[in-house]
């Protein structure tokens, strides 16, 4: 599929931008002229992230703080964006959580069994992550949907763990609680499961935006972020996370500046046919290649699938090679049925009609 990317004035929210690859999109907005909403659960640091977005263009930067996880707190940053904002062009929503690193990094565990149980657990009992990955930005979405412009693109951030997301787990009433220490070691499991889940809400969405309005996912690819990191670490504060990519094919990882740039392109971009956009990345990987992965993820095949890098170890080399150009590709399937189960079972959740 050919794709267009156009820029223009626009009104631009991105969630999860006081850091990493988010707050290297908002900075590029700004720097096309775009008014940038800059979020992030501290006031203090949306306000110094703002400032440094402000100071990076010629459009405008708006900080607007609150927690995602607090369903009370996404309701005020919506109506703090209709104050802000006449409509809403581009809706980013990239902000996330994990509970530790990835699960073959030595510091998982330690990480992961030193965290206390209220860290697990969000305001309004739900699963922490879930919740800031999923539940406040479907929220947010929803309160925002009468803001959008006609034309909107709303870009789901995604990663290739979605497809080590759990299905039955995500259509659950009733998550695991992985603060309970038998279980803790799967706690990232969750970040998985909330990808999934986006993904599926992504085509729930894009069916109830219809023919112009667009909602789709974009898979930025294995990026330096600061997604795992404690906030108040000096690791964070002194941003040594942006200096830790690999140059060698084998071993590569794109500067969060160039994370950015794919989100921005995702922002702007607008299919050249009339079928909606759906999964985007900023690199190619051959059609037969992703098909197959596919099928294998459909017969039950992962433990091969992930082998051969459709889990969350990418075949580095392929991204490597052909990083830069945005491209139509796969994500995991969700089915319509279970589409609209999620929806309706987070409205649920979040406390709105379906």
């Amino acid at each position: 599929m050919d794709i267009n990317v156009v820029r223009g004035p626009t009104q631009v929210v991105v969630t999860g931008s006081t850091a990493g690859i988010g707050h290297e999109a908002a900075k590029q907005f700004c720097a096309l002229g775009a008014h940038v909403i800059v979020h992030g659960s501290s006031l203090k640091r949306t306000q110094k992230a703002a400032q440094a977005v402000q100071e990076a263009g010629s459009g405008i930067a708006t900080p607007i703080h609150g927690d995602l996880s607090n369903f009370t707190d996404v309701r005020e940053i919506a109506n703090q964006i209709a104050k802000a904002l006449k409509q809403v062009d581009i809706l980013i929503l990239n902000a996330a959580m994990m509970y530790g690193p990835d699960p073959s990094d030595a510091s998982y565990r330690p990480r992961v069994f030193g965290r206390p149980e209220s860290d697990f657990i969000a305001p309004g009992g739900q699963d922490f992550a879930f919740a800031v990955n999923h539940y406040g930005q479907y929220l947010l979405v929803r309160l925002l949907m009468p803001m959008l412009n006609k034309h909107a693109n709303v870009v789901f951030l995604t990663g290739i763990g979605n497809w080590d997301g759990n299905l039955h787990r995500v259509l659950t009433e009733v998550r695991p609680r992985w603060d309970l220490l038998h279980i803790r070691h799967n706690a990232y499991q969750s970040y998985f499961d909330s990808k999934l889940a986006n993904v599926c809400t992504a085509r729930a969405l894009a069916r109830r935006l219809g023919n112009q309005a667009q909602a789709f996912l974009l898979d930025p690819g294995l990026v330096a972020t600061a997604i795992s990191l404690d906030r108040n670490s000096t690791y964070f504060q002194a941003e040594h996370y942006k200096r830790r990519t690999f140059p060698t094919v084998k071993h590569w990882t794109a500067p969060p500046e160039v994370g950015g740039w794919a989100i921005v392109q995702a922002g702007f971009m607008q299919s050249a046919t009339a079928r909606h956009l759906d999964y985007v990345a900023p690199f190619w990987l051959p059609r037969p290649w992703m098909g197959l992965l596919l099928k294998l993820h459909r017969a039950g095949y992962d433990h091969i699938r992930s082998r051969m890098g459709g889990g969350h170890h990418f075949p580095q080399v392929y991204q490597k090679l052909t990083f830069g150009g945005m491209h139509q590709t796969y994500g995991p399937p969700c089915p319509e049925t279970a589409q609209e189960q999620l929806w309706a079972l987070s409205a649920q959740e979040v406390g709105l009609p379906p």
